[in-house]
Formats: C-alpha cells, sequence, structure tokens
C-alpha cells in the first residue's frame, strides 16, 4: 500500500517536473526567435528605406538634366552645355 502511494506520488511530481522543464525550454527558443525576427525588422526598417531615397534622389537629379536636355534639343535649340 506504501509503495502504490509513493510511487503515485513519485509519477505526479514527474510529471509536474517535465512539464515545467518543457515550458521553460519553450519559452527559451520562442524568446531567441522573437528576438532574432525583431532583429531582422529593425534591420531592414533603419537600411532599406535611406538607401532607396537616397538611390531615388540621384535617379530623379539625373533624369531632370536628360529632361532639359531633351528639351531643348526638340525645340531646335541643339545640345545644351552643362
Amino acid at each position: 500500500m506504501v509503495d502504490e502511494i509513493f510511487l503515485r506520488t513519485y509519477s505526479q511530481v514527474r510529471q509536474a517536473q517535465t512539464k515545467a522543464a518543457f515550458e521553460v525550454r519553450f519559452n527559451a527558443i520562442q524568446r531567441g526567435v522573437t528576438e532574432r525576427i525583431n532583429k531582422e525588422i529593425d534591420k531592414v526598417n533603419s537600411d532599406n528605406p535611406t538607401r532607396e531615397l537616397e538611390a531615388l534622389e540621384k535617379s530623379r537629379q539625373e533624369l531632370t538634366v536628360e529632361l532639359e536636355l531633351t528639351r531643348a534639343y526638340k525645340f531646335g535649340l541643339g545640345p545644351v552645355d552643362s
């Protein structure tokens, strides 16, 4: 009778311990994944728009110069020295 009580109690304690260990490991994995994703999001948000904006501004300036040259040529003024 005492053996049954001991075994039942031991089994319950072991199950509780296993559940707690699983929760701790799962929480660590989840926290790690979340941190990694947040770093990637921060990287994309901080770098990409600035570089893209700079490239678009440079392209706009080049197109503006080409547009002026094209308009001058179109109206028969010939190429304009810049």
